[in-house]
């Protein structure tokens, strides 16, 4: 059987100061039993500001027994205003929260969820076999022997493993006392797992010490000394590797990874290597995203779910979340995948029938045993292992990032993150499942070149979608700008080029897709910059809305249709022609409105009648002031009528029985005319003369 840490859904439950509970995730979840973080409110007075002695004078008025520490980190205001509370007796954890719960100056208490590392241990002998395979083949698949040649990793870049535990005193890591550090007993000089590892064990299923390697084997692959003649090569060898134990009650668990982080930044680190994850937490959130602000790149697993579910830190903006490869560059069947996946790198994997074993070798707290299950002995005695996880390829980005920072020590967190999408290597797609649009495997030795050109790339690459379901990529021009066009990257594809300086319009999107852009520049010799990418925009639906006029065009015009998102307020407005006038609104049969300007949300497509009706002009009560006659009456296709109006010019207009005008003619100088019915239809008509202010009407019968 194979033997899998897998990692647990988590619950998180923040408590208000009112005492009232906020339920986040309804999955039951284990929490640390003796810490807790609280946050008091922003205070006026900036003499109460010592939120720490505030924190103890409460616990000391209650005679409870715990320790007080300060969360600040980088002058961040919500940390300041944090602190860590570790009860002496985790008995007394409860009684701690309640006493927070009631004081008025405290904004949110939460509980500490156990996180998971992400290490998959094979231990199945009938698993496969690694003979005559080699042990270099994740190194061998990222470039690194052509990386190594471009740049090798300098002391001066400190990369933090934040694990389990970290045996510093390996042969191939030597890590200064300086460099480690335990959480649980807050102590310098040592991240020792907390079990022996003299002992030979029989299988991997019954090995106290290989579970508790799980932190130092991701130390090796983050800065395993390489060139020193003994064990395994690191990509980053020769960064200065920093071990904090976060050992929980069992070696898969994580104790306050945050104290881990503070203290690994506070000390240094540039780089932070996280393998471990699950539910997120509001402290936790901040620590990250004060690391990241203030220029601490972080590298976190995306977890070996096989979901694309968010799992955290991995899925906090701005952290490099990780997917795991096979040998064959294709996503680990456990790994966790989405486009909030930012990159992949070799991971392992675990292969059924007894065709093959593909870890990751590194080093360990345990004598080789998996490679011994399997029938590899070359390895019997020594301190290195094989496992397989997103928890190896984690330290392998790391890795890359602290060689890319020793080359050059001025490279942002974006731009660290953007040359590793750019150079990266598409990867194996069989499995269908995808990362960040444009992103693969890492691709150490074109990294570094990268970073060799004096090329200007741009920057600050954004994309937002407007009402109309256009989106509009900006971005910052390169400096200094000599560039000739600029590229359009969509979803990592090449898709247009464009002399407009930081600026472009894309109308080709679809509704409830989610697109990722990314922007190159293109100077007179050729070269290109790697392309920036730009957070990804998320197109929500959009409807069309229609309108049709009743009953013929000529009734009039209605403003305001078109396309718009779901959730729009759509404003028409019906503007009827000279003769007629707005009736309704009308979908179907079904009267929406009767007022010409209709207001409405959007939440489907949309085709509206705007009914418009002829104005009649009323033939009823009008004064007779001229005498008319008319012949015949009954009439058929003619009819001739007199009149003693003395005028110059006489109109006649013929009109229905309710009014709607049919004809209309003009006579000059004549008493006398006739008018052609020949078009009309049987039925009753009024004739209507008029001669200035004198007028008649009368009526008349066509057969």
């Amino acid at each position: 059987m194979q033997k899998l840490f897998l990692l647990l859904a988590i619950s998180i439950f923040c408590f208000t100061a009112s005492g009232q509970e906020i339920k986040q995730e309804t999955q039951p979840q284990e929490y640390l039993p003796d810490i807790i973080y609280v946050r008091y409110k922003q205070s006026q007075n900036k003499k109460s500001t010592d939120y720490a002695s505030q924190a103890k004078r409460i616990l000391t008025k209650n005679n409870v027994q715990a320790k007080v520490k300060s969360m600040s980190l980088f002058k961040n205001e919500v940390l300041e205003r944090t602190v860590r509370i570790k009860a002496d007796n985790p008995k007394d954890l409860e009684e701690i929260i309640k006493q927070f719960q009631e004081n008025k100056d405290v904004e949110m208490i939460e509980r500490v969820p156990i996180h998971q590392t992400y290490g998959i241990y094979p231990n199945d002998s009938l698993y496969g076999t690694i003979d005559n395979q080699p042990l270099n083949w994740h190194l061998t698949m990222i470039g690194a022997e052509q990386a190594w040649a471009l740049q090798q990793g300098t002391p001066n870049i400190k990369i933090a493993v934040i694990d389990n535990a970290i045996w510093g005193d390996h042969e191939d890591l030597q890590i200064a006392p300086e460099n480690l550090y335990n959480v649980s007993t807050e102590t310098v000089g040592s991240a020792d797992p907390p079990v022996p590892n003299d002992v030979e064990c029989t299988n991997s299923d019954n090995c106290l010490a290989f579970d508790w390697a799980h932190g130092t084997h991701c130390a090796g692959n983050v800065g395993a000394i390489t060139n020193n003649g003994k064990g395994v090569a690191s990509l980053g060898g020769g960064v200065t590797v920093m071990g904090i134990s976060c050992q929980g009650s069992s070696p898969n668990s994580m104790y306050d990874g945050v104290s881990g982080i503070t203290w690994a930044v506070e000390n240094g680190a540039k780089v932070l290597s996280l393998s471990w994850g699950g539910g997120g937490y509001e402290t936790l959130e901040e620590v990250i995203s004060s690391c990241i602000e203030n220029g601490i790149v972080v590298v976190a697993a995306s977890g070996n779910n096989s979901t694309t579910n968010f799992q955290y830190p991995a899925a906090y903006p701005g952290v490099i979340s990780v997917a795991s490869l096979d040998s064959d560059t294709a996503l680990s069947s456990f790994s966790n995948h989405g486009t909030w996946v930012t990159i992949a790198a070799p991971g392992g994997t675990l292969r059924q029938n007894g065709s093959s074993f593909n870890s990751i070798l590194s080093t360990t707290y345990n004598k080789n045993i998996t490679y011994k299950e399997s029938g590899y002995n070359a390895l019997n005695g020594k301190y290195y292992d094989g496992m397989a996880g997103t928890s190896m390829a984690c330290p392998i980005v790391a890795s890359l990032c602290g060689l890319l920072l020793s080359k050059d020590t001025t490279l942002s967190v974006q731009e660290i993150r953007d040359i590793l999408i750019a150079t990266s290597v598409p990867i194996n797609n069989k499995s269908n499942k995808k990362i960040f649009p444009g992103s693969g495997m890492i691709n150490s030795a074109e990294a570094l070149q990268v970073i060799g050109h004096t090329i200007p790339a741009p920057r600050n690459v954004v994309a937002n979608v407007d009402l109309e379901g256009v989106i509009k990529v900006t971005w910052d021009i390169p400096t200094p700008d000599s560039s000739v066009f600029y590229r359009i990257y969509k979803d990592g594809i090449l898709y247009r080029d464009t002399f407009d300086v930081e600026e472009f319009y894309d109308t080709d999107i679809k509704s409830n897709n989610y697109y990722i852009y990314g922007v190159s520049a293109v100077y007179a010799n050729g070269e290109e910059s790697f392309h920036t990418t730009g957070s990804g925009v998320l197109v929500p639906n959009y409807f069309y809305v229609r309108a049709n006029i009743l009953p013929d065009s000529n009734a009039g015009t209605v403003t305001g249709a078109g396309t718009f998102r779901s959730g729009y307020n759509v404003t028409l407005t019906a503007n009827a022609s000279n003769g007629f006038h707005f009736k309704e609104w009308s979908f179907y049969g079904t009267i929406r409105s009767t007022d010409s300007i209709y207001t409405f949300a959007l939440d489907k497509n949309q085709t509206l009648n705007a009914v418009f009706e002829e104005t009649y002009t009323s033939i009823e009560n009008v004064n007779n002031t001229v005498n008319i006659k008319i012949f015949p009456n009954p009439t058929t296709d003619e009819l001739n009528f007199t009149t003693n109006i003395k005028a110059r010019e006489i109109r006649a207009e013929v009109y229905t029985e309710n009014g709607k005008l049919l004809l209309q003619e003009k006579f000059f100088n004549l008493k006398s005319g006739k008018l052609s019915l020949k078009n009309f239809a049987k039925g009753l008509y009024f004739l209507h003369l008029s001669a200035g202010s004198e007028t008649q009407t009368i009526k008349f019968i066509k057969h």
